[in-house]
């Protein structure tokens, strides 16, 4: 009955419903990318994407809050190089959501990688079976790479359920928490941390994390 616990809740969905199919789709499209045969050089490409992961995301973080700045950050700098004017990126409520998934896509390394194996795992006379049937690109990506990954896709979803469930470290860091602009980052594991730790509220916290886990 909490109204604060219900508007957590719809940002975080309201996220999600943004950045979901952006972290399913575009792993698996490189990953797509990266199992081709014409495609030179593919494990250098393997390590440059699975790289960013490995790196503590906070530092990163500070990275990114300066690139994004209106005013010193060079991505509005190459914006306005090319006629568009400067952005507030993280403190207007229409960009904050694109630039989180901007923010976010630094970390999908390991989704790409789990997208490669699942597809290295399709046996290859499949293919060559499809072929011989007359199915170009599409109809072996739709009749033999999607059924086939079916249990890569699933997994690849309920980690990202998980992760967007989860959302804490890059709201707490850019906006210690606060919910700016708008309220539009105040998601559930933010309200969970403030009532726990700002307010001393430890029943409150306690059944706001049962509610989530559920």
């Amino acid at each position: 009955s909490d109204p604060k616990t219900w508007d957590a809740l719809k940002v975080t969905f309201q996220y999600a419903a943004v950045s979901l199919p952006i972290f399913l789709l575009l792993p698996f499209a490189l990953a797509l990318l990266l199992n081709s045969k014409s495609l030179r050089g593919a494990r250098y490409f393997q390590a440059l994407f699975f790289m960013p992961f490995v790196i503590p995301f906070v530092a990163p973080l500070f990275a990114w809050a300066g690139m994004l700045n209106p005013q010193t950050g060079w991505i509005n700098g190459l914006l306005e190089a090319v006629g568009i004017g400067g952005l507030n990126w993280l403190d207007d409520p229409n960009w904050i959501y694109p630039s989180l998934v901007m923010i976010g896509l630094w970390g999908i390394g390991s989704a790409i990688i789990i997208n490669l194996a699942g597809l290295q795992n399709v046996p290859t006379e499949l293919y060559d079976a499809a072929r011989v049937d007359g199915a170009g690109w599409w109809g072996q990506l739709r009749n033999v790479t999607l059924p086939l990954m079916s249990p890569v896709i699933f997994y690849s979803i309920t980690l990202g359920v998980i992760g967007v469930m989860q959302y804490f470290l890059v709201p707490l860091v850019l906006n210690s928490g606060d919910g700016r602009p708008g309220g539009t980052t105040f998601f559930m594991n933010v309200h969970i941390y403030k009532t726990f730790f700002t307010f001393q509220d430890m029943s409150a916290g306690a059944t706001l994390s049962w509610f989530l886990f559920v």
